[in-house]
């Protein structure tokens, strides 16, 4: 349902598809790794250096190296510009928060009608975790299948920008 919910366009708040914030979570990608300027994200550069000042004054070299290797408000602001600037990634989103609301409501469905027809418990059992493994594995290998399109079509994306807006051979 969570999946589903996040397609509906709310005008009273900014929700993207759930697949966006799994990007940024599970594939954090900072703006040296795709290629974009330093002054792209004018607000990062003073967070930068309001972090730099707390690091130099933390007792515990473990929260610096934590605060050093995930940059959760550079990754956001990429991924922000990602999702505005390349309609690639934008429908990804969509398409795979489509993909896993519509297999995880058929999972949820098939167990109904399975429990509706009055099978033994053992055999709703049994056929509910093969349909569940069934929708995962099938939904699993959609989004591979997105995602590596989603990527090489984002890559060509952001170099026509860089071409565009900062003359970048």
């Amino acid at each position: 349902i969570i999946f589903a919910i996040t397609l509906i366009p709310f005008h009273c708040c900014r929700v993207r598809p759930l697949v966006y914030y799994f990007y940024q979570d599970l594939v954090p990608t900072d703006r040296e790794q795709v290629g974009l300027p330093e002054n792209l994200f004018t607000n990062n550069n003073n967070n930068n250096n309001q972090e730099s000042i707390h690091e130099q004054y933390s007792e515990d070299e473990n929260e610096v190296l934590i605060r050093k290797s995930s940059n959760k408000q550079e990754v956001a602001q990429v991924y922000e510009w990602i999702y505005t600037n390349c309609s690639s990634f934008r429908t990804s989103c969509y398409v795979i928060t489509s993909i896993w609301a519509i297999g995880l409501l058929s999972e949820f469905l098939t167990r109904l009608t399975l429990i509706l027809i009055h099978l033994s418990v053992n055999k709703i059992v049994i056929y509910g975790n093969v349909v569940l493994s069934s929708v995962t594995v099938i939904c699993i290998l959609i989004t591979i299948i997105c995602v590596t399109r989603e990527r090489k079509q984002t890559i060509i994306l952001i170099e026509q920008w860089k071409q565009e807006h900062l003359n970048i051979q």
